[in-house]
């Protein structure tokens, strides 16, 4: 629960709103101040347009990953020009807003005009989202910004798709119609969904909106909105095309009109083959989403199928991958998943990462295989996909994904990972260790690797086992818990591949540090990533391998912190996930415990000097 807002019970204070907030029909009725802000940005964009024309297209396209490159150039530049000072001055606005004595921090963030427009060209606002509590609208203005910075690509995009010589697309191995597709989907599913994420926060921050429900814990509650009126007992059972009605109507009708789209490039020879089986899946998507089901098992078994179907679709072949929702953040313990959706692809480059990956996967199924008697059911390891993720719609305008894992599906986003390890990560580790040698190729690489074995590290005794799911259960404290696994399972992973390669070691234990960092910098206690970085930061100081040092820190032995960390994910398997007497209550105490390490002065120490 957020909060100030008392103890109503989830649902008692809902209230959707229904209208159409996108202005194609240019209706004059009062809409919130931060639906307003959108527009005036959007207004701000066209008016670059009128005054200097369209970005030139670009000429020497080597790849696909170079003309989306070059449009998030062309749009920061516009945006720099003619919004970013309006931006600047809202930003400052809000920053004079906040309390001095308890929002120093966001304060200096809003009031830095070059940090802000980094974090919204990154989609990475965690470092400020404690606005959402002391400024509600300004948080959902931020969001509504960072929308309206990714459909301008998606315009600027589609009028370069048209102008690219034939030659062009030969050269980077994709047909017209095939990019055209790709930019069609962004441009015609994203705005529906950041508009109904919106709405999503607006319910989530209501009076109760983020409380526990009574189907809380229950696999495949997340999928519908359980209300409960003052004095009911039963709940009154929402599926999300009740919730958002105008938003889900169009939504689920376009999927389901892209699919027809495909099917007849398809039948025209325009695009590939590996495409033959896309249309069946977005179909899949829509009922996915259309569903009028409120059985939380049923829902489960079918957004568990998408997931298997999403990964077999890109093993087969397909370039371009549709990733659906599936977080649940927005609505804290109420545990609603994320309004949301991603669009990727994949290239000769992310497939020569797969096999890669592949090693580790060996030794993370030897690991799931030699526990079977804890699980309900055997299961493999999934094969790790690699892709570069260009558009990211809903909890994405915020805090871009890098890699996720599901049923039977991992995926890591190539792009989002080095971008995030280039701006944030490296930065802040030559901070807090201004002794360390930090190669930014070599780091980039590592931080790739060090993503794809979290995402293994999940995989490992995964929650979706029933047996499994019993044990840690459906909580912010299993979120935690679960998210510690994988990253102390990835040192683990690490430490049996290449115990005796000190130069790997160094390599990875370097990315591993940055992440720490960048987790106690940039996201919040809201999040179930900064505490494992509590206990990880706290665990790697008390034996020695992070020792102070002049006016910073130093690494001493990153040996001793992979082995240490992979110790500890030893420990956190075999007293939670292994332990046959273990139960949610376990985990929520042991997340207490965590809790209290944040006040230790080592720790405020260490985060000290990453400000």
């Amino acid at each position: 629960m957020r909060e100030g807002f008392g103890n109503p019970r989830f649902g008692e204070s809902f209230n959707p709103d229904q209208t159409n907030r996108l202005d194609v029909l240019k209706r004059d009725e009062k809409l919130p101040e931060y639906i307003d802000f959108s527009r005036e940005i959007r207004n701000l964009l066209r008016t670059s347009i009128e005054k200097e024309g369209w970005p030139a297209c670009p000429e020497n396209i080597k790849s696909v990953e170079e003309i989306l490159e070059k449009a998030d150039e062309a749009v920061t530049e516009k945006w720099d020009k003619y919004a970013g000072d309006f931006f600047e001055d809202k930003c400052r606005e809000w920053a004079g807003a906040a309390d001095d004595s308890e929002n120093q921090e966001l304060k200096e963030t809003l009031s830095d005009r070059d940090e802000m427009e980094t974090n919204l060209r990154l989609q990475y606002l965690g470092g400020i989202e404690k606005l959402r509590d002391v400024n509600p609208s300004a948080w959902r203005s931020m969001i509504l910004a960072s929308s309206e910075r990714q459909l301008a690509k998606t315009v600027l995009l589609k009028r370069w798709a048209r102008e690219m010589p034939e030659e062009t697309f030969e050269k980077i191995g994709t047909t017209r119609e095939e990019l055209d597709l790709f930019l069609d989907a962004a441009a015609l599913l994203g705005k529906y969904v950041d508009q109904a994420y919106v709405k999503q926060i607006e319910l989530a921050d209501a009076p109760g909106g983020s409380a526990e429900t009574e189907l809380a814990g229950k696999q495949g509650s997340e999928y519908v909105y359980d209300l409960y009126k003052a004095g009911g007992e039963n709940p009154d059972i929402k599926t999300y095309s009740e919730v958002f009605q105008f938003e889900w109507s169009r939504l689920v009708g376009r999927i389901e009109t892209l699919a027809q789209r495909v099917e007849n490039l398809i039948l025209e020879n325009k695009i590939p083959s590996s495409y033959e089986s896309f249309p069946d899946f977005l179909r899949e998507i829509a009922q996915a989403y259309g569903s009028k089901e409120t059985d939380p098992e049923k829902l489960d078994k079918m957004w568990d199928g998408l997931s298997i179907k999403t990964q077999e679709l890109a093993l087969a072949g397909c370039p371009l991958m549709i990733i659906p929702q599936g977080s649940t953040e927005v609505a804290g313990e109420a545990g609603k998943v994320d309004i949301e959706l991603r669009l990727a692809f994949q290239s000769e480059y992310t497939k020569e990462l797969e096999k890669l990956a592949d090693e580790y996967r060996t030794i993370a199924q030897n690991i799931v295989d030699s526990n079977k008697n804890v699980l309900s059911e055997p299961y493999d390891v999934p094969r790790q996909i690699f892709n570069t993720q260009y558009f990211s719609f809903g909890p994405n305008l915020a805090s871009i994904t890098q890699a996720e894992t599901g049923e039977g599906f991992i995926a890591s986003h190539v792009n989002t990972i080095a971008e995030l390890a280039k701006t944030k990560q490296i930065p802040l580790l030559e901070k807090a260790f201004p002794g360390e040698k930090v190669s930014p190729e070599g780091y980039k690489e590592a931080a790739i690797i060090e993503t794809s074995l979290h995402e293994y590290g999940h995989s490992i005794l995964s929650t979706d086992d029933e047996k499994i799911y019993d044990k840690i259960g459906s909580s912010k404290a299993a979120d935690v818990i679960e998210e510690l696994k994988a990253e102390t399972l990835a040192a683990k992973l690490l430490w049996e591949k290449h115990s005796r390669d000190d130069e790997v070691l160094r390599k990875q234990f370097q990315a591993k540090m940055g992440t720490i960092c960048d987790y106690l910098k940039n996201k919040t206690e809201k999040e179930e990533y900064y505490y494992p970085a509590i206990i990880m930061i706290h665990e790697l100081i008390s034996q020695g391998v992070i020792k102070e040092k002049d006016e910073g820190y130093e690494i001493a032995d990153c040996q001793k912190g992979v082995q240490a960390l992979a110790n500890l994910g030893t420990e956190i398997l075999e007293n939670f996930y292994l332990n046959k007497e273990s139960k949610p209550a376990d985990v929520k105490n042991y997340f207490r415990q965590i809790k209290e390490l944040e006040d230790e002065e080592k720790i405020k120490k260490f985060i000290g000097a990453l400000k």
